[in-house]
């Protein structure tokens, strides 16, 4: 007699336990990350009995059977991060901090997904992967986007927890370790801020971010009827952002058009005439913007355009190396008589 080990998920509001149905669309939860088995003690003394009795059980596969580990541990600390989780990390190592605003699937979460599926194939605008606390996460993420998903279109699961949320990446550049947070936040945030509310109240990461990438979705761009709107809100967006409370100077903002594959050339120039614009409204506030287009991942499934680039902008800037230099050599100082010495 098998026993049947109970289904229960790392989600809260998964109904896989009661209704037998997975929140992330697997066919009975095989296969999903957050899918967890448990047996059921007394089913498993029952079972025991069936086969001291040898009910017709063959021992060798039943033996095989209870071997198996009948219960998938949960990694700690694969999720997003909290602010106190994010601290706790910064503490170790030098950190930026990086805040993605953005309307309701805009493309922020893809952003950040797409560049840790860069390190997957190995070194990425010069940096080395080096870990992540959110390893769970970024998988969470991405498995829609994976041939495995069975989905007919390439897509990314949009964010679904409270509050402010981080994503990690712990990466080597010229030989100096950085910690990346990227942030993981939804949009209905930033829509508030649009509506009005302040950024303070709505987004307290903001005032803590070294860098900001206002992301414009390029799918209404794309659109007649809807672009004008999108331009709005995003010049509404940008302002909520920078009030006091908001972004913060040295902070940098980057206005990133996201999946700018879409774009045809005509309305790509428009575009770009329209950031222009907002460049110099952001510039007015006293931030330091720039501006950019960037297809993550564009529906030919091709080549990423743009996000190296982006990338690079995101980390700060290598440091150079200044060479000492003395006016002249200490006299009462004998190593710098040692040259004249030896020579």
């Amino acid at each position: 007699m098998t026993v049947a080990p109970a289904r229960s998920c790392l989600q809260n509001n998964c109904p896989i336990a009661t209704e037998g149905e997975c929140l992330e669309g697997f066919e009975n939860g095989l296969g999903c990350p957050n899918l967890q088995m448990n047996v059921d003690a007394s089913a498993g003394d029952s079972a025991d009995q069936s086969l001291d009795r040898g009910d017709g059980v063959n021992e060798d596969e039943d033996d095989a059977v209870l071997s198996r580990p009948q219960t998938l541990v949960n990694i700690r600390g694969d999720a997003a991060l909290t602010l106190p989780e994010a601290e706790e990390l910064a503490s170790a190592a030098p950190s930026r901090v990086i805040l993605v605003a953005g309307e309701f699937e805009s493309g922020k979460t893809t952003l950040a997904v797409q560049i840790y599926a860069q390190f997957l194939r190995g070194p990425f605008a010069d940096c080395i992967f080096g870990g992540s606390r959110t390893l769970r996460a970024f998988d969470v993420f991405q498995q829609p986007s994976r041939a495995s998903s069975g989905r007919e279109r390439s897509t990314t699961r949009a964010t679904r927890e409270e509050g402010m949320r981080l994503l990690h990446l712990r990466l080597l550049r010229q030989g100096r370790v950085q910690n990346l947070f990227i942030s993981d936040v939804r949009g209905e945030y930033f829509e508030n801020v649009i509506d009005g509310a302040g950024a303070d109240a709505e987004i307290p990461l903001a005032a803590r971010a070294d860098l900001c990438v206002l992301v414009i979705d390029g799918r209404t761009l794309s659109d007649l009827a809807t672009r004008q709107n999108a331009m709005s809100r995003a010049r509404l967006l940008l302002g909520g952002l920078t009030e006091p409370g908001g972004i913060q100077s040295p902070c940098r903002l980057i206005l990133a058009v996201t999946k700018s594959d879409l774009l045809d050339e005509e309305t790509s120039k428009w575009v770009k005439e329209q950031l222009h614009k907002l460049r110099t409204r952001g510039e007015e506030r006293g931030v330091h913007t720039s501006t950019t287009l960037v297809a993550a991942r564009p529906d030919d499934i091709g080549q990423a355009q743009g996000l190296e680039q982006l990338f690079d902008r995101m980390l700060p800037a290598p440091e150079p190396f200044i060479q000492p230099q003395f006016d002249a050599a200490p006299k009462d100082r004998v190593f710098w008589n040692l040259p004249k010495v030896l020579s």
